[in-house]
């Protein structure tokens, strides 16, 4: 009977991962969102279910969620596409990143009396953003292409970003040494080594399956990358950018066989995707980002309300911070809504929810507090940006961000055209319309 009550439950929650998903395309109220309220009811308010229950899966769902994450992330960044915004996007990522990260970091230092490379833990699971909740609310705002195409990669970048640097600072800890200079050589030698771990792998299965014609599944490429993240990560040297490259590779190949052969008059066939594996990859991150969230909402623990007072305050210094980087970072050219839209643009999503799982794993004496003050940032920080979202539709709200943003739209932005191809947790069925409208031309393709 309890498998039954099991079965049943998994298929409610699909069912309704779906559901809220097309809810959230018209309402713009997060999916991410309820996902985690309904974890917030079945654990910590009504007690049906305890984060005990899970035993060792946890961690381990963990650990393929960011596998998952990175690779389909990787496979779906179009490079010829990202080109025009990365500089910019760059940009504004680093800086953002690093200011939040930073003075983050500072605040849980000076209030738990915690190391400096555990205060870095909880600013790298804190500093970036989401894509699978920007985007989606971005699309309903009418923001122009350039500035929808920068928070795209900004927020893609973001993702890569707090998990290395996140596992960078955890080996940093492990080693029990957090020295700019050995941050500096571990970060080097960490993204170069794990850089060519995913790279050469890449290029010998594509020419592999290609030239002996041999028939492979996405489930056998899954299995590649699991295999690469465990050797590289078993290595001290980080799993989780080797299966980022490992996609990107994938899925640039004829971009990169063009400029490798150029010389010679040869070219590269072009390696993509079928429909059904881009369809495969994004379901099965969408099944993974449903069943996830709702276990961070079990796992959230409100046995002391100073931790959520504590996680809203620091989700208004990120936004405050987020503001400030506005200013200093984006060209005037950006129309001034749009300035405002990036200003606001602070939600944590999926990845900093794997993090936080990771480190519940580390065991490290005393963190738990921290643990869950990363998960009511991500909470309070989706409804700010969900709130703001909606917010921004409203006249009178759009003339103040107007007059506070003034000093921009002083000129004429570029047109940096669509950027991804397919990505699972960003493009769905209800987001098609999205990259049709940033790309006219791919719908006769």
């Amino acid at each position: 009977m309890n498998d039954i009550i099991v079965l049943f439950a998994i298929g409610i929650i699909i069912f309704l991962g779906h559901f809220l998903n097309k809810l959230f395309y018209r309402t713009r109220i997060p999916d991410l969102l309820i996902l985690m309220l309904i974890g917030i009811l079945v654990g910590p308010v009504l007690g049906y279910i305890t984060v005990s229950d899970f035993g060792e899966l946890g961690p381990v769902f963990a650990s393929v969620a960011l596998v998952i994450i990175l690779f389909e992330g990787g496979l779906s960044l179009k490079i010829r596409m990202v080109k025009a915004s990365f500089v910019r996007a760059t940009l504004l990522t680093v800086v953002s990143f690093t200011a939040a990260c930073l003075l983050t970091s500072a605040i849980v230092m000076g209030i738990f009396h915690v190391s400096l490379p555990e205060s870095l833990l909880f600013g790298a699971m804190v500093g970036g953003i989401s894509p699978a909740i920007v985007i989606p609310v971005a699309k309903y705002l009418n923001l122009s292409r350039s500035t929808l195409t920068l928070l795209v990669v900004e927020s893609v970048l973001s993702d890569v970003f707090s998990i290395i640097i996140f596992t960078i600072v955890r080996h940093a800890y492990e080693l029990g040494s957090i020295a700019p200079s050995d941050m500096i050589s571990a970060l080097v030698i960490s993204f170069g080594i794990a850089g060519v771990a995913g790279l050469v792998p890449a290029l010998f299965w594509i020419f592999f399956t290609r030239d002996f014609r041999i028939s492979t599944t996405p489930f056998a490429s899954i299995g590649l990358v699991f295999i690469l993240y465990s050797i590289v990560e078993m290595s001290g040297y980080s799993g989780a950018f080797t299966a980022f490259v490992f996609g990107i590779a994938l899925g640039n190949i004829g971009y990169f066989g063009s400029i490798w052969l150029k010389k010679d008059g040869m070219t590269i066939k072009t390696v993509k995707l079928t429909e059904f594996e881009e369809l495969f990859f994004g379901e099965i991150v969408f099944i993974i980002k449903t069943f996830f969230f709702i276990y961070i909402g079990i796992s959230m623990q409100f046995s002391d309300p100073w931790i959520l007072v504590l996680g809203l305050a620091i989700t208004l210094v990120l936004l405050m911070t987020r503001l400030g980087v506005a200013f200093g970072t984006l060209p005037r050219t950006i129309p001034a809504r749009d300035a405002g839209v990036i200003a606001v643009t602070i939600p944590k999503g999926l990845a900093a929810a794997v993090l936080a799982t990771i480190a519940t794993g580390m065991a490290i004496p005393g963190f738990d507090p921290i643990i869950d003050l990363v998960y009511a940032v991500i909470l309070f920080s989706i409804v700010i940006y969900a709130a703001m979202g909606i917010l921004l539709s409203v006249p009178c709200v759009q003339i103040g961000f107007s007059r506070i943003f003034r000093s921009f739209g002083s000129g004429i932005q570029e047109d940096d055209g669509y950027v991804f191809g397919n990505p699972g947790y960003l493009y769905t069925t209800d987001t098609a319309s999205l990259f049709d409208w940033l790309d006219p031309g791919r719908q006769g393709r």
